[in-house]
């Protein structure tokens, strides 16, 4: 018989090699590398209860291509690769915290490049599996992570030194963090810092002949309506506990000073399930329980574009329209696809993550509009 969580590794597998398959077709020049991985687990906060384990030790299996300079944000990010990533993880206790294993896509951002050397930094996202999660009964240490399916993501630096035509040997640096966006309670994480050595083959060689850059476009210099709306649902603090909703609708107005790059501000109207019910069960009436749910917040945000690809990072604080919120300052993280319409990159899907500094407060699905 062959267990779910066999099936689900191999499922991984497979999606990374159909699309090597896929992609290796129609770019310019392809690799793929394989290293092995040595490192150690981080506690996110205080108060996690199991033992960090002496390390963990793994594998990274990815698939990279060079962008062919067709396009503006090619030349912008200085000729970035895009990955796609297959890393397994064992946080050395099996008992407790068990593997994960991710599948996650990004760039690789060159720092320095010579004939033989490469240095790049390289920011990844996706999905992780992690085999053992938080039980009242079975694994109550594990007091990090409690959902089978997380969002994984990973920050590194890596060196490469080429010693042959299609060879070369590469040494990394990365952390790899795990969480739910408090989906699922408990959502404190599992960080794993690692390093990790192994080697690149390129199995299709560079394509001589250069892209032109595309000409420069000045009519992206203008200002933007930004509309969302948001939708989450958060198990908050008790485990296997209810999932309470969390609405919001974002008004903003933006200024676009690169085809790439646009700086907004905005508000921010909120209504968190969570809250109504804590004020509720705290003997408020519902009418002042609703009140006490509801959050007006002023915010500013940057985001910054890889060709339909939109990351958001806001910074916003809360305003005392129907009653005190604390802490008063949040982060909110999003990643946004740009799907055109009628010829216009209008509407907007994507996911984001709030948080309260390193402490999440939910994730939401997102529909936006810009105008």
């Amino acid at each position: 018989m062959i267990t779910t969580y066999y099936l689900c590794k191999v499922k991984l597998i497979c999606l990374l090699l159909v699309h090597i398959l896929a992609v290796s077709l129609v770019q310019s020049q392809s690799s793929i590398s394989l290293s092995g991985e040595l490192g150690r687990v981080i506690k996110h906060k205080s108060g996690l209860t199991f033992d960090i384990p002496e390390r963990a030790v793994g594998f990274t299996l990815a698939h990279t291509h060079e962008v062919s300079g067709s396009k503006d944000w090619h030349h912008y990010w200085h000729m970035p690769s895009v990955s796609h990533v297959y890393q397994y993880v064992n946080y050395g206790d099996d008992e407790v915290l068990g593997s994960i294993h991710a599948l996650m896509r990004g760039v690789d951002i060159s720092i320095y490049k010579s004939p033989k050397w490469r240095i790049q930094t390289h920011l990844y996202s996706g999905v992780g599996i992690i085999t053992k999660t938080f039980d009242y009964v079975s694994n109550p240490t594990n007091n990090a992570v409690g959902s089978t399916f997380n969002n994984a993501t990973r920050l590194g630096l890596t060196v490469s030194r080429q010693v042959a035509d299609s060879w070369a040997i590469r040494y990394d640096a990365h952390l790899l963090h795990t969480s739910n966006g408090l989906f699922a309670a408990p959502n404190s994480g599992i960080n794993t810092w690692g390093t990790s050595l192994g080697l690149r083959y390129t199995y299709q060689p560079r394509n001589t002949k250069p892209f032109a850059r595309p000409a420069r476009d000045t009519s992206y210099r203008r200002l933007e309506a930004d509309i969302q709306l948001h939708y989450g649902r958060t198990e908050h603090a008790v485990p296997n506990g209810p999932k309470y909703p969390h609405y919001v609708v974002s008004l903003g107005l933006g200024y676009r000073y690169h085809s790439l790059l646009t700086v907004l501000a905005g508000v921010d109207y909120e209504y968190a399930g969570r809250a109504y019910a804590f004020h509720f069960r705290d003997f408020q009436t519902k009418e002042e329980a609703r009140r006490r749910a509801q959050r007006m917040a002023t915010w500013v945000a940057h985001e910054f574009t890889f060709d339909r690809i939109v990351f958001r990072q806001q910074l916003g604080y809360y305003l005392d329209v129907f009653s005190p919120v604390e802490p008063s300052m949040y982060i909110k993280l999003g990643v946004f696809y740009k799907i055109p319409l009628l010829d216009q990159d209008v509407l907007r899907l994507g996911v984001v993550l709030k948080s309260h500094a390193a402490v999440a407060d939910h994730a939401s699905l997102v529909v936006g509009i810009r105008l």
